[in-house]
Order: structure tokens, then C-alpha cells, then sequence
């Protein structure tokens, strides 16, 4: 990596196999958000419109899949959940 570049937290100073590990988790992550939502929403529906489009997946994002979502990368427990339950244990040290 050029000097002085950061990139994702992954900086020059560490070893290319770690940077290479973490870009395929994230890569990994993205892909399965996309795979679940395209199951889970997309897939089912057929917009006449870009936005309705935007306004379902928005919602689904926002009210589904950030709040009530089992997620297995948390302990199987949604954003939310998890969220509150790291926050009060971080909050007091």
C-alpha cells in the first residue's frame, strides 16, 4: 500500500494476509446482506417504479434488518439487541 494510505483499518504497516483477511470477511458480510435481501424482499416483488424501489428497501433496511433481524455474525440476536446489550456493558466499566 502506497505511504501513508489507510484504508478500511487496514494501513501499510500490517501484513498483506491480514488486510487480504479482512476484505474477504468484509466482502463476506456485504455479499450476504445482499443474497438475504434479495431473498428476503426483492425477490418477491416487481417495482414499476425506482421510488417505491427505495422506499421498501429503505424500510426493510431500517425496520427490519437493523431492528428485528436475527443476525448469526451477532450470537443470533438483531442490530438492536445486540447494540443494547454491549452498550450497557461497555457503559459501565
Amino acid at each position: 500500500m502506497a505511504d501513508g494510505l489507510v484504508f478500511a483499518g487496514v494501513d501499510e504497516h500490517q501484513h498483506p494476509t491480514k488486510a487480504v483477511r479482512f476484505f474477504e470477511e468484509t466482502n463476506a458480510v456485504t455479499e450476504s446482506f445482499f443474497d438475504t435481501s434479495e431473498t428476503e424482499l426483492i425477490g418477491h416483488r416487481d417495482y414499476q417504479n425506482r421510488p417505491k424501489a427505495r422506499t421498501d428497501i429503505f424500510e426493510y433496511i431500517e425496520a427490519f434488518y437493523n431492528r428485528k433481524r436475527r443476525h448469526s455474525a451477532l450470537g443470533h440476536l438483531s442490530p438492536a439487541e445486540y447494540e443494547a446489550r454491549y452498550s450497557t456493558i461497555t457503559d459501565n466499566p
